[in-house]
């Protein structure tokens, strides 16, 4: 089993002004939530451990009977990384994240997960993807 951690995780968050915990989900096409991470401190990015994070919630799907193998999963353009990406390929799972302009591995790397079939980029796909986003 995954390494688990503490269940409330607060962190400062300056352009929030506040403590906020951040939590990854994943949800089916019509918005169910399936599985989710545990919280992490809010000061951190998206992608903070994300390989760890990913395998926890893939963990959650199988002990559910879900079959991860050729799963399509949308992702916003945070999770355009080599991280998310290699967690997704380790899984067995397309990943289809819109590209994200800032993300340096626009410019270094991804042709190799293209050329794998473990990364595509369909925005009408993308535009079908279900958000979990709470902001109190």
């Amino acid at each position: 089993m995954p390494q688990t951690y503490p269940i409330y995780q607060l962190g400062y968050q300056g352009r929030k002004a506040a403590k906020t915990t951040n939590i990854l989900f994943v949800s089916d096409s019509q918005g169910v939530m399936l599985a989710m991470s545990t919280p992490q401190e809010g000061q951190h990015h998206d992608l903070f451990q994300i390989q760890l994070l990913f395998e926890q919630i893939c963990f959650l799907l199988k002990q559910a009977s879900i079959n991860l193998e050729g799963l399509f999963l949308n992702a916003d353009p945070a999770f355009d990384s080599v991280e998310f990406y290699f967690a997704c390929q380790k899984q067995e799972i397309i990943a289809n994240v819109k590209p994200n302009p800032r993300s340096s591995m626009r410019q270094n790397a991804g042709t190799e997960n293209k050329q794998t079939g473990t990364y595509i980029y369909d925005d009408k796909l993308c535009r079908e993807m279900s958000c979990i986003e709470i902001g109190l």
